[in-house]
């Protein structure tokens, strides 16, 4: 078993593999390999010692020379573990690739569907689900990077509804009106989301400043769970998560979770 160790641990070098090379035709002056490398004959020497002792090569004397001569047959047992891992790994790989190929379609389908993230806030869920509610609240962190919020009208419990603006100073106002289908407090929001101007009339994607594939119409649903101390937000909505990537609004909703967490801890006795 220890000669076995030895000839994977020397081959395990490139040096030593370029000196296997040298030699796998014909033997080769003990000399005449140190002048192929960049360092001192002591250090090729060292090279050669250790492929010597674990018998893949053997030193023969010719007059005054000494010449390295492959014994090829101690890599035998090497090519054949090499061959049987080849092909076990190949096996694995084509499994894996059935399974991709498998699970792939319906992923994306699911990401045409689907907008879905999870967050874990450091703090308690009675303080979470009321900065979901509480208006005020909301103002301080309900609305993307370098935007601002306002609501013309917001009553949260089953069948009220809100209009709200976000105030952007690049791509100008964004008015949404939408109703509370559910709410259950500490576990549970559902509210849609709908397009509209300042009169709370519903107007499409284009006119809203949005992409044409952006729906004009959609449903977020919220659910809240206690992690020990701490909450889990889990966020659904009825956007493709490619295309919120596109708008951005997949990226809004972290840094608007982030400055929802500043909030808390500073609530959070």
């Amino acid at each position: 078993m220890k000669a076995r160790r030895d000839v994977y641990q020397a081959i395990a070098d490139p040096t030593r593999r370029e000196i296997i090379n040298l030699i796998v035709t014909q033997p080769y002056n003990v000399n005449a390999i140190a002048e192929k490398f960049d360092m001192t004959r002591q250090a090729v020497s060292l090279h050669v010692k250790i492929l010597e002792d674990c018998g893949l090569i053997v030193i023969k004397q010719s007059g005054r020379e000494r010449f390295c001569e492959l014994q090829a047959e101690q890599l035998d047992e090497v090519a054949t573990w090499i061959s049987q891992s080849k092909t076990l790994w190949l096996n694995r790989f084509e499994k894996i690739n059935q399974y991709l190929n498998e699970v792939k379609p319906k992923a994306m389908e699911n990401n045409k569907k689907d907008l879905l993230i999870t967050h874990l806030f450091d703090a308690p869920i009675e303080l979470v689900f009321n900065a979901w509610t509480d208006p005020e609240q909301l103002k301080h962190w309900y609305a993307p990077d370098g935007c601002s919020i306002e609501f013309k009208a917001i009553e949260v419990k089953v069948g009220g509804e809100f209009h709200s603006c976000i105030h952007d100073p690049v791509h100008g106002d964004c008015w949404i009106k939408g109703t509370y289908q559910e709410v259950t407090k500490n576990e549970k929001l559902v509210f849609s989301m709908e397009l509209s101007n300042e009169q709370g009339i519903a107007v499409s994607a284009n006119d809203a400043g949005k992409s044409e594939d952006w729906p004009e119409a959609l449903i977020t649903t919220v659910t809240f769970s206690p992690v020990g101390d701490q909450t889990k937000i889990t966020l659904h909505q009825t956007v493709a998560e490619t295309e919120a990537r596109k708008t951005g609004a997949y990226q809004s909703w972290f840094s608007m979770f982030d400055r929802l967490s500043t909030i808390l801890v500073s609530q959070t006795p």
